[in-house]
């Protein structure tokens, strides 16, 4: 800086000073720091100087004694922000020697964006956004995000910054006002005050969606719903069972019952029962595209099973 001279008044003494919204250009951790009773009495014309400071513990070094030992850092990070007043001193009576060594109490300090609280020399981070109200804290593999409106938990995401390395999360937990969601790998489960969803498989194309009013199930290849003791009921105002190539009820006892209407309809429509078959209804109708087999008892006894209102 041009004018800057040393000084013999310099060291042994702290002189009060205010932190400038100038960027270091050596990128080298120091903060430009206007000091009045050093450059408006000695220096005029010049608005700040260049100061370290040992206010803060992050560092990024490694050992002089070990050739080729990559650098590390590690430590916590408070910014300072423009109007800060500061302490200042310095080592020699070189202008370029002055460092930071802390804040006038008596002034409140405002957070600003991305604190950085810690950091570990292997790269476990806390981060306070306040501006956003986000807190941050992850390591290699795993994230914890706090924000206004939600808690995420996540495993097995390389970094939470992006960047080319970034593997998707294979397994989170996400709460917020209204809902709460669990994920490992490809299957997931949340729940809000609507209903529950279970999702599975890429893309989540195998699906149980339940709400107040309507149950959906949706699987790639098949459907299963089964009771070892007890019984199995689907009950509703109006039942659909559709299969787009074959459509099976099969049991001990399996019966398919409508009080107004039953249909079944399929390419292949199976009804089988080890003991009895039962299709009952006030209009029943079985509708295959290719063929039905209701085997010899219901072709033999047809008429008799079904009342005069009863068509086949």
């Amino acid at each position: 800086m041009q004018g800057i001279q040393n000084f013999k008044t310099l060291s042994g003494k702290i002189f009060i000073g205010y932190i400038q919204d100038i960027p270091d250009p050596t990128n080298t951790g120091r903060h430009a720091v206007y000091i009045p009773s050093i450059l408006k009495s000695q220096i005029p014309g010049e608005k700040y100087i260049f100061c370290k400071e040992i206010i803060n513990t992050y560092v990024r070094t490694r050992d002089p004694l070990k050739n080729g030992t990559p650098y590390f850092s590690y430590g916590s990070y408070q910014p300072l922000i423009p109007g800060t007043k500061v302490l200042v001193t310095f080592v020699n009576n070189s202008m370029d020697s002055g460092y930071i060594i802390g804040i006038d109490g008596k002034v409140k300090q405002p957070f600003v964006k991305e604190w950085l609280i810690f950091k570990t020399k292997n790269d476990t981070e806390m981060y306070v956004d306040d501006d956003a109200g986000i807190i941050h804290i992850n390591n290699k593999f795993s994230n914890v995000y706090m924000t206004q409106d939600e808690i995420i938990l996540q495993v097995n995401k390389q970094k939470p910054n992006g960047g080319e390395d970034e593997k998707e999360a294979q397994t989170y937990i996400q709460l917020d006002k209204s809902s709460i969601m669990f994920k490992v790998g490809n299957s997931s489960y949340s729940f809000n005050e609507n209903g529950i969803i279970l999702h599975s498989g890429e893309k989540a194309a195998t699906y149980l969606e339940i709400s107040k009013d309507t149950i959906n199930i949706n699987a790639t290849k098949s459907v299963n719903i089964s009771s070892d003791e007890g019984s199995v009921a689907i009950n509703s105002q109006y039942t659909y069972l559709t299969g787009y190539n074959e459509l099976h009820l099969f049991g001990n006892d399996a019966r398919f019952t409508g009080a107004q209407k039953a249909q079944i309809s399929g390419t292949t429509v199976v009804m089988w029962g080890w003991f009895d078959a039962h299709v009952k209804g006030l209009h029943v109708g079985i509708d295959a595209w290719l063929s039905y087999d209701t085997f010899t008892t219901l072709k033999n006894e047809v008429n008799l099973a079904l009342s005069q209102t009863t068509s086949i």
